[in-house]
């Protein structure tokens, strides 16, 4: 026969178990809305940048997949557009565009600074 204190911490280790549980199950919960929303978001990201996308293409229903990304590669792999996109995308993020593994990818946060003009510059913070 177990005496009260035997009994008594059963009982909490058996309640500590059931909060894990009940815990990991939140987790768990929490962590699939956490997808779910992450994945909204890509979702309407994609279909608001296709619509704009769409909406310079004139006729649209001509083009398929193919088309879209051979003129978007011919528009936007010119020199100057590559660098006013690149300009854009660190203003906007406060981080370096940098070209590594074959993709540009965000690196090294921007720090404003101004010069003796006046005038307000970006530097990489290294």
């Amino acid at each position: 026969m177990k005496d009260q204190t035997t009994l008594n911490y059963e009982k909490r280790i058996a309640n500590a178990a059931s909060k894990e549980e009940k815990a990991q199950r939140e987790l768990k919960k929490a962590q699939q809305e956490q997808k779910n929303l992450t994945r909204a978001a890509r979702t309407h990201r994609l279909c608001v940048l296709g619509g704009l996308v769409e909406k310079y293409l004139l006729i649209p229903d001509v083009f398929d997949a193919d088309d879209v990304e051979r003129l978007l590669k011919k528009t936007w792999s010119a020199d100057p557009t590559l660098g006013e996109i690149k300009l854009f995308i660190e203003k906007k993020s406060r981080q370096k565009v940098v070209f590594k593994n074959n993709k540009y990818v965000l690196e090294l946060p921007i720090e404003e600074e101004e010069n003796e003009a006046g005038e307000t510059t970006q530097r990489s913070m290294v």
